[in-house]
């Protein structure tokens, strides 16, 4: 608050506003608490604080090994957040910082971080298919992920299509979230014909496979010793 100065001369009096600042030590301001990253990635962890006189220096408790860092004035880093870089499983953890000046030093501020590997496909769809026109086509999709996934089918140019949610008793034994949509087109058309993907999404990342569908008039030549699900590919119509 502003307390008046006021001084006398031989001509009169002068007066000059003079404001007085609290002296405190830091407070961090409020930031996100809980990170989740994908295996591989960079993250800046923020640990921004008010404080009059400024921050001179902020400690950092680094994740599992407890490893503590001190960024001052001195250093090359900035003072402000922590970034790390190339993120492995293994350094999921609690990082803690702590800011402080000359008054004193602020309560710690706990940061989440949970390093995950992106979803994979435990049964992806093949590269090609080829169905005759007002045949059934059925394609399996199959994938895991921690957190659980979202699986969907989608169609260039189209979007989400609809997909079949099945379950595989043998996939719960899987040590990741187990997931699988089936593509099912129960009367393939001309139209029907297009690139297709079976996508698999969640907070750390989204992959998907990519698969095109060729669709025939007549009769489909065979090849020798070829899978007779998948038959290779001939022009479409």
């Amino acid at each position: 608050m502003p307390f008046p100065c006021r001084s006398t001369f031989s001509v009169g009096l002068a007066y000059f506003p003079l404001v007085l600042y609290p002296s405190d030590k830091p407070e961090i301001l409020p930031s996100p608490q809980l990170y989740t990253i994908a295996v591989n990635s960079s993250v800046d962890l923020p640990c921004r604080a008010e404080a009059n006189p400024p921050v001179t220096a902020v400690e950092w408790t680094l994740g599992p090994g407890n490893k503590s860092v001190v960024v001052d004035t001195t250093s090359h880093l900035p003072m402000d957040r922590w970034r790390l870089e190339n993120a492995r499983e293994e350094d999921s953890g609690v990082y803690s910082c702590r800011a402080e000046n000359s008054v004193g030093a602020s309560r710690p501020h706990d940061i989440h971080v949970v390093v995950a590997p992106p979803p994979s496909f435990t049964n992806a769809p093949p590269p090609e298919v080829n169905v005759r026109k007002d045949e059934r086509l059925v394609v399996d999709c199959e994938g895991v992920g921690d957190p659980a996934p979202e699986l969907y089918w989608e169609k260039e140019g189209v979007g989400a299509v609809s997909t079949d949610r099945i379950i595989s008793p043998q996939r719960r034994l899987l040590p990741r979230h187990p997931v699988a949509g089936r593509l099912l087109i129960e009367n393939v058309t001309r139209e029907s014909h297009g690139d297709y993907r079976c996508v698999l999404s969640n907070s750390i990342a989204t992959v998907f496979r990519q698969m095109r569908l060729y669709v025939q008039a007549g009769v489909i030549a065979w090849r020798r010793n070829s899978p007779r699900t998948y038959p290779r590919s001939v022009p479409p119509l």
